[in-house]
């Protein structure tokens, strides 16, 4: 059976040091739920094999319109879950044609940084590859504890709020001209991160 429509995050695991309370983006996806903007399922995720079982088992049952939300530490085009690592062109092959009509978003610092050059050969293989309708993320380093790098919750929770409250349906292309209208508003806000979204139709990367 189909998941109904919903955020699936996949969460990385780390090392806090001597932090007492370890960060988690739950509350925030909890504070989604009770406003009834999204469903979410949140899972903890250390390893590559992980990442794979859930991704076969779990997010493949995800209704088209889902958000597929890597929280996680990050790297230039790479995702860190923890003990282990995957790079945008492993994760796009796993992940091959089974993104369609769903956002995929990089919560990590700078997996989506480097050259434009590069990012947008990046971007467009994992689109290519997935079939996503976009992805985003940041190109600079964010935090959700550090307080010398930009946090990136509100970001996160202003983003999604938002595709609930402009009725912005990921299915439509249609609708990718207000989505980038929120994309805009968010990259002014928080400018230090260096948001970015690509869908399908960009003139970026499209051709």
């Amino acid at each position: 059976l189909k998941l109904r429509k919903r955020i699936y995050c996949i969460e990385g695991v780390h090392e806090w040091g001597k932090s007492k309370v370890e960060p988690s983006v739950e509350p925030l996806l909890e504070m989604m739920r009770r406003m009834d903007y999204w469903m979410y399922a949140r899972r903890d995720c250390a390893t590559k094999s992980e990442l794979r079982y859930y991704l076969d088992h779990e997010w493949d049952r995800c209704k088209e319109g889902s958000i597929l939300y890597f929280c996680s530490h990050g790297e230039t085009g790479t995702v860190c879950l923890g003990d282990e690592s995957v790079t945008l062109e492993e994760l796009g092959k796993q992940l091959s044609g089974r993104c369609e009509h769903r956002l995929v978003h990089f919560g990590g610092c700078q997996t989506l940084g480097g050259g434009k050059a590069a990012v947008r050969r990046r971007v467009t293989t994992f689109l290519d590859e997935t079939g996503a309708m976009g992805v985003s993320g940041y190109g600079a380093p964010v935090g959700w504890t550090c307080t010398q790098a930009p946090a990136a919750a509100a970001l996160e929770l202003m983003l999604f709020s938002s595709i609930h409250s402009e009725d912005i349906d990921l299915c439509d292309g249609r609708h990718f001209k207000r989505l980038h209208k929120v994309v805009k508003g968010l990259q002014v806000r928080f400018g230090d991160c260096k948001f970015d979204l690509y869908t399908r139709t960009d003139p970026r990367i499209a051709g």
